[in-house]
């Protein structure tokens, strides 16, 4: 066994030494109007690693912390390993010159992926460089891509940026996101699966960006003894369950609603209005609904689907859970909002909830 670990170790270094002879024909060149930094893009560790090799980066070990205050650039990204397959970073930066970030892979491939979350002064330039494909990155956007992608971002002098990284393998994304019952998981797999590496959404929402400024003063110059990593791990899988909840919504497929007359939207708005209504009286069955709004049950669960996303009952679940995080935010008593939201029991209600949102309702109290 310890004859494995050794080898890997050995064949780990290997890599980043023979990507760093690889880097150097890039490191601080200056091409096109800008400088260019390279840095690994396959997975965290190898990422870190290369980041360590870099000219004039500087390592603060006990506070996982990589600086530097070049010419080029001000720096500073802390960095955590939450999980297996689960990595954060944070970073702040500030841009002295024109700079180009380049993606610079290892030759061997990882199953890594990379959500971002970033505020910036300047917008971001973003070429995928087997295609040229151009992408602008803006303030308060997420962006999510593979790792391997081979990908340059062109930073302005003067801009300013803030970032907060979380970087998952398929089997960490398997057992905590895939596996949601209320998940739209084939517009999900639409995403994993595309051919372009690279993605951008606006995300303009306040509540979202107050959550990741906590998330970055909970690990920003603090000791790595001293983080509450099980805190930590809670608000990672809040805020990527949350990215991957309206990828769902949004990335409905065109087609799909293209064929919804306007009438049946119009009445599928008006079930969803009331299922919102009867989140504390229970759900009102799906044969119940379709008398209701006059249509078959089979079409209501279909345009319903198309329209949302989700099944009727998934739909119901999901804003009884939204709502439950609010009682529990208003320190409500787990038995009283179990019974609340019509749960046979405490036990029901908070392994519902754990499927939701990965812990139990007593982590908010």
């Amino acid at each position: 066994m310890q004859k494995k670990i050794l080898e890997k170790v050995k064949n780990f270094t290997n890599d980043i030494d023979n990507w760093f002879a690889k880097a150097n024909n890039y490191m601080y060149n200056f091409k096109d109007g800008h400088f260019q930094f390279p840095y690994v893009s396959n997975d965290p560790e190898s990422m870190i690693e290369g980041l360590k090799k870099t000219p004039f980066v500087t390592h603060n070990e006990s506070l996982q912390c990589l600086e530097t205050n070049s010419a080029f650039m001000k720096i500073k990204l802390k960095y955590l390993k939450l999980n297996d397959g689960l990595w954060l970073t944070s970073t702040q930066s500030s841009w002295k010159v024109n700079v180009v970030a380049i993606a610079l892979p290892l030759d061997n491939p990882s199953d890594y992926y990379f959500l971002t979350y970033s505020r910036l002064t300047d917008n971001v330039q973003i070429v995928m460089k087997e295609s040229e494909h151009l992408f602008e990155n803006n303030s308060h956007a997420w962006t999510f891509y593979k790792s391997n992608s081979a990908l340059n971002a062109y930073f302005q002098k003067k801009c300013k940026s803030f970032a907060i990284v979380f970087m998952f393998d398929k089997n960490w994304l398997d057992a905590h996101i895939l596996n949601r019952t209320h998940l739209n998981i084939d517009i999900i797999n639409q995403l994993l699966e595309a051919e372009n590496a690279y993605k951008n959404y606006i995300y303009n929402d306040d509540m979202i960006d107050t959550k990741f400024n906590n998330l970055y003063l909970d690990v920003n110059d603090i000791a790595i003894n001293d983080i509450d990593i099980e805190q930590i791990q809670s608000k990672v899988l809040t805020l990527i369950l949350g990215f991957f909840e309206n990828i769902a919504s949004i990335k409905l497929p065109q087609t799909y609603l293209e064929n919804i007359k306007l009438k049946d939207r119009t009445k599928i708005e008006r079930v969803e209005k009331l299922l919102c209504q009867t989140l504390t009286t229970g759900f009102l069955g799906i044969n119940k609904l379709a008398n209701e709004f006059e249509i078959s049950p089979t079409k209501l669960k279909n345009d319903f689907k198309s329209v949302f996303g989700v099944g009727i009952f998934n739909y119901y679940q999901k804003k009884q859970m939204e709502l439950s995080i609010e009682l529990l935010k208003n320190k409500t008593p787990i038995k009283k909002i179990a019974e609340t939201l019509n749960y046979e029991s405490i036990s029901k209600f908070s392994t519902r909830f754990k499927d939701f949102y990965g812990v139990l309702p007593s982590k908010y109290h």
